[in-house]
């Protein structure tokens, strides 16, 4: 047993009341008892020293006792009980018979009753011990011994008596009871899930003896498993004994048939018959039976029908010999599982009445048990096929044993027990246990496993009366959202108008014409249901829409008389909704890039709310479809890829989906390009760039390629996303080429090209050389020239200063440098020139400055005093410049190194001031004048000055002082009459005291006045 599960029930009924009758005679009297291995004992003493010389010891018995097996004994002891002899009596009643080595000389066995006699002259002037004994076996346990109205007389007359109405007391008693009595016995049902595992494992090997040949040992057998798992509902009843033997107590209350201490209720308890027949065996109405070694083996309460048997008939009724081939050999199929146990039902076979003769048969008159009841019910008579022979109910078999249905719900006997298995697995059950004296066993079906709108449904109920015999009445409402198919009722219902509550009441009040109607709203059964008794029928609906209905439910209550439900069954039937019918209007054919358009609707019967999608069927998955109110609906969309789409159109109506596809085939559209010009003029170098597109409604994946003519071949061509595309390339050279482009999309593609004329692009030439020179310095310069083209260039200079063109090397890299000596000052134009192998020629030109510094020569120096006229003082160590006012000191210097007209650029006076005294304060300042003589100057006229410069502050120290003086110098030309003379006058102003100024003459001598002049000559 699994853990956790009992290992059986027991179902205890109320006590039993077994009542004992005096068989003996009136009134009070003794009984023995019944049973197995029974030895009851009763004895008194008599003293007989009194007593005449007859002396007779006699009483009432009646008996019912085992023959050969069982026995009662009359003993006498004459030593106070040590030793005892049994007595004969006078009248030969007893038996001196001994089959089975169970009598002890002489006894009663068998049935009887009589007045028993005993002598006891011989024992006369004795006291001795009387004893009544009834000994029995260890089985079959028969009524019992009865005796009454005990007496001991002489020929005087009574010497003892006992009517056993009252006083027992000088008596000793084992075992012996009073009677009448009435005692109570317990009886029970035992309950247990069996399969064929552990100890029942032997369930498996049941068999039945096909030949047997003791001598030769020699047997041959069925093999007929049980059929297990399942419920074993046994009997026990403890008012039977465990005596081996059923026939004694057949007739016995409740009902005939088999009774004992413990019995299998048996579920299939019908008997199984070859077809072979014999006289020898029910008068040949039925086959031989199986044997009753294997017939249980179809006894347990389960969902699982029985095995198949089959079974070889050796045993010859006619001959009572075994066969060694056997007679026949015969299988009976599988039946139907019974799951359920109902003790207002009879579970023994009974009798059958072949339908002629006045004789009948016990169909198998040890099988099952007699179900044990409140009161006496009848025993079943049937047909030979186990049908009910109801021509015979109430015919009596046995004292009190009556011919009928045999269930004791009929006799409303029955306890109401019901035991039913509800679940089950191999090793264990769901067992449900209730009690209900009115009980019904029923089930409800529908002719399809759903229904949906429109259809025509047919229900069906059934019902089988498994307690009190009872009147019923039952009512099944029309189902809901249906309308009743006239004519279509069945079985032994009959369509009604009313509600449950009217039917029941009309019923009650006897007025059935109440529950007739124009509108079927449902459907009565009416009558007796006796137990064991079935009821069935039907009726056809038809199923109309329904809104948020999802089931059909149709169910049959039962009501007893008064008027309250008993039991109901019903069927649920799913309501299968009618899913929308989708039909797709096809067009076409369509090419990529065209708008795709059809027309759909649907039909749908039921008042659904739908929802609707449509796949396209490429890739963008399903979108929301917009459903007009006349189940219409329409499809537009743009396809931008060729190639076989499957469209599918989804309605769902809350419940179920439909689904109508449509094949869409989309032809390509071959791309077109687009944007190329007709022409294309460029320079070598230049980057072509054109811009175009692909013209392709289709969403295509585009090859694409591009020649541009130069000899590559084609090269691959990027087409964006937008279906653009652009063309770039640089033309090396000047020619004519054409660019041809090529597209395809995998299916069809499309070319186009354009000319290009490409022009020479002649070099560019850079020379950002300017420079500004000394005479004699060397020139340098680097430049570079451009040209897009792949041509082979030459290149010359000209330094512009007379020696024309030169040949010039150009680097690799387009570079070029530039290198030469000026030895002349002026401006130079320097050109470079290159020139490619198209003809075409460029050129830059640099300016280039080359200027001359000279020192121009001192060649007098003369200090020109206002005070002093013709003092010269030539011949002074130096110019001194002493008083206060304007005092000049005239310098000449040789001009002959600066060329007429040349551009001074710069020209610096330098002084060297050797001695001063006083001098702080004074000004000097450089003045252009007019050539002159200085020895005709005279005291009283001092120099035509012009063109004065800046007065210059005179240092309070002594050194150089440097003069600007480039304008002064630069006026020499418009001035100066003397092209080889140059004269510049310094005068002075500022406090009394003196300046010395270097002359020709001072030492040391090249601190006199010295004047740098930088120009370009002209």
């Amino acid at each position: 047993t699994p853990a956790g599960l009992g290992d059986g029930l027991i179902i205890r009924l109320p006590p039993q009341e077994l009542a004992v009758e005096n068989r003996a005679g009136a009134g009070g009297g003794l009984w023995a008892g019944s049973g197995n291995d029974l030895d009851h004992r009763l004895w008194r003493s008599f003293d007989l020293r009194g007593a005449g010389s007859t002396i007779l010891f006699s009483f009432d018995a009646a008996w019912e006792i085992e023959a050969g097996w069982d026995y009662g004994f009359i003993e006498l002891s004459s030593d106070a009980g040590r030793t005892w002899q049994v007595l004969r009596d006078l009248d030969g009643i007893l038996t001196g018979s001994n089959p089975h080595g169970r009598n002890l000389g002489w006894g009663i066995t068998g049935s009887g009753n009589a007045r028993l006699r005993f002598a006891l002259s011989a024992y006369r002037n004795q006291t001795v011990h009387l004893r009544l004994r009834y000994i029995t076996d260890d089985s079959t346990a028969y009524a019992g011994w009865w005796v009454d109205n005990l007496s001991l007389d002489d020929e005087f007359g009574n010497l003892y008596s006992n009517e056993l109405e009252f006083d027992l007391s000088d008596w000793q008693n084992e075992g012996w009871q009073r009677v009448p009595l009435v005692e109570y016995t317990d009886h029970y049902y035992l309950v247990e899930w069996r399969d064929d595992n552990g100890f029942d494992r032997s369930l498996d090997d049941p068999y039945q003896l096909v030949f047997s040949d003791p001598p030769a040992r020699e047997t041959k057998v069925n093999r007929l498993p049980a059929t297990t798992p399942g419920l074993l509902i046994s009997y026990r009843n403890l008012g039977e004994p465990f005596d081996y033997e059923l026939s004694s107590t057949l007739d016995a209350p409740p009902s005939y048939g088999p009774k004992y201490g413990l019995l299998a209720v048996e579920a299939h308890y019908d008997p199984l018959y070859f077809d072979t027949v014999s006289p020898n065996y029910q008068g040949a109405w039925v086959g031989v039976p199986i044997s009753g070694r294997v017939a249980s083996g179809d006894a347990l309460f389960s969902h699982t029908p029985t095995l198949p048997w089959t079974a070889r008939l050796g045993f010859d009724w006619d001959t009572y010999r075994w066969s060694s081939v056997p007679l026949e050999t015969k299988t009976w199929p599988s039946r139907a599982g019974r799951p359920a146990f109902h003790d207002a039902l009879g579970y023994t076979p009974g009798f059958f009445y072949p339908g002629a003769g006045s004789l009948i048969y016990l169909r198998d008159w040890d099988a099952s048990a007699v179900i044990p009841a409140r009161g006496e019910y009848s025993t079943p008579i049937t047909w030979p096929d186990g049908e009910p022979y109801t021509d015979l109910y109430g015919v009596e078999v046995a004292p009190g044993r009556r011919l009928g249905s045999g269930h004791p719900g009929d006799a409303a006997a029955h306890y109401g027990l019901h035991i039913a298995v509800m679940a089950q697995s191999e090793e264990q059950a769901v067992v449900r246990v209730w009690q209900a004296f009115h009980e019904l066993s029923g089930a409800a079906a529908a002719s399809a496993p759903a229904a949906a709108t429109g259809d025509v449904v047919t229900f069906q109920f059934a019902a089988r009366n498994v307690g009190a015999a009872a009147h019923y009445l039952g009512f099944v409402s029309l189902p809901a959202g249906t309308v009743y198919v006239p004519g279509s009722v069945s079985g032994e219902f009959f369509p009604v108008g009313v509600s449950p509550q009217q039917a029941v009441a009309a019923w009650q009040q006897g007025d059935l014409q109440a529950l007739a109607a124009a509108e079927v709203t449902g459907f009565v059964f009416l009558g007796q249901l006796n137990a064991g008794a079935e009821m069935g029928g039907g009726f056809s609906v038809q199923v109309q829409p329904h809104p948020g209905q999802r089931a059909l439910t149709a169910e049959l209550i039962f009501y007893l008389a008064d008027g309250k439900p008993l039991r109901s069954y019903a069927h649920t039937l799913p309501l299968r909704n009618t899913p929308p019918q989708i039909t797709l209007g096809a067009a076409g054919p369509w090419q990529e890039g065209d708008l795709f358009t059809a027309a759909g609707q649907f039909s749908d019967p039921d008042p659904d709310t739908w929802r609707a999608t449509v796949d396209f069927g490429d890739g963008d998955g399903p979108q929301a479809l917009a459903l007009n109110p006349d189940k219409t609906f329409a499809l537009a969309h743009r396809y931008v890829r060729d190639g076989i789409y499957t469209l599918t159109v989804r309605i769902d109506d809350g419940q179920d989906q439909a689904e109508a596809t449509l094949a869409v085939n989309v032809t390509n559209a071959p791309p077109v390009i687009m944007g190329l010009p007709a022409a294309l003029a460029l320079t070598e170098g230049e980057e072509l760039q054109v811009t175009g597109w692909v013209e392709d409604a289709g969403a295509d994946v585009w090859t694409a390629t591009v020649d541009f003519g130069e000899g590559a071949g084609p090269q691959p061509l990027t087409i964006a996303a937008d279906q653009r595309f652009l063309l770039r390339h640089r033309y090396a050279d000047a020619g004519q080429f054409m660019v041809n482009m090529t597209v395809t999309d995998g299916d069809a593609g499309d070319s186009a090209g354009f000319p290009v004329t490409v022009h020479n692009d002649p070099p560019r030439v850079h020379l950002d050389a300017d420079a500004t020179l000394i005479a004699g310095e060397v020139y340098r310069a680097a430049g570079l020239f451009s040209d897009a083209g792949a041509d082979v260039w030459t290149a010359t200079v000209d330094f512009g200063d007379g020696g024309g063109p030169q040949p010039l090397n150009l680097n690799p890299d387009k570079t070029f440098t530039l290198e030469h000596r000026y030895d002349r000052g002026g401006r130079y134009t320097v050109t470079v020139r290159v020139e490619d192998d198209d003809g075409d020629s460029g050129q830059a030109a640099a300016a280039v400055t080359v200027e001359v510094v000279a020192t121009l020569p001192l060649l007098a120096d003369t200090w020109v005093a206002t005070a002093a006229a013709a003092e010269n003082y030539n011949n002074q160590p130096g110019l001194i410049v002493r008083n206060s006012g304007q005092d000049n000191a005239l310098l000449l210097f040789d001009r002959s190194l600066l060329p007429a007209g040349a551009e001074v650029l710069e020209a610096t006076l330098v002084l060297h001031l050797y001695l001063e005294s006083g001098a702080w304060g004074k000004q000097l300042i450089v003045l252009n004048t007019q050539a002159f003589d200085p020895a005709a100057v005279t005291f009283a006229s001092a120099p035509i000055a012009f063109n004065p410069g800046e007065p210059v502050p005179v240092p309070p120290a002594l050194g150089d002082l440097a003069i600007a003086v480039r304008e002064q110098i630069a006026a020499w030309d418009a001035k100066g009459p003397d092209p080889e003379r140059g004269y510049l006058a310094i005068a002075m102003s500022g406090p009394n005291g003196r300046v010395a100024i270097a002359s020709l003459e001072s030492w040391p001598p090249d601190q006199s006045p010295t004047l740098r002049v930088r120009f370009i000559p002209r």
